[in-house]
């Protein structure tokens, strides 16, 4: 959750929304799968702030995270949830097989497949990342900082 207002400090420079993200995760988290993610979501949010595309800003990310030991778990989840968001219905059935998003990397890739799914109805989005007995309050959130930085940005 704290990589939200990193993303919005480095909007400019993503390399570095990336590097402080993922920083900013190992304050109190020693996981590639939860340091990684943050870093993805940092970028995720300084690329919409500057006005990309979600596709664009999850590439970005990706493209990033291929530069940090450990990443491969962390695209595998991500890459599952890419799948998910084209191949299943109902949001409920993702999240539960992520085991609720009490994971950094699964708290992300929750979120993107709710706003993914939702894209162009951001209240379902948002009450689709907080409708489930996981770590509702972390997705719910990570999903309402990129809704917010596409559907208001300022």
């Amino acid at each position: 959750m704290r990589a939200h207002p990193v993303g919005m400090a480095f909007a400019g420079d993503f390399g570095e929304a990336f590097r402080i993200g993922h920083l900013s995760a190992s304050l109190t988290h020693g996981h590639p799968r939860a340091t990684l993610p943050a870093g993805m979501f940092a970028v995720i949010i300084a690329e919409l702030l500057a006005g990309k595309s979600i596709d664009d800003a999850v590439t970005v990310s990706i493209r990033l995270l291929r530069n940090y030991d450990n990443y491969e778990d962390t695209l595998a989840t991500l890459q599952e949830a890419l799948n998910a968001v084209e191949s299943t219905d109902a949001d409920l059935d993702y999240i539960k097989s992520t085991e609720g998003g009490w994971r950094g990397d699964t708290a992300l890739v929750i979120s993107l497949c709710c706003f993914l799914r939702h894209r162009n109805d951001p209240l379902e989005a948002l009450i689709a990342s907080v409708n489930h007995s996981g770590d509702w309050n972390n997705t719910g959130t990570i999903c309402g900082a990129m809704l917010g930085a596409v559907y208001d940005p300022d």
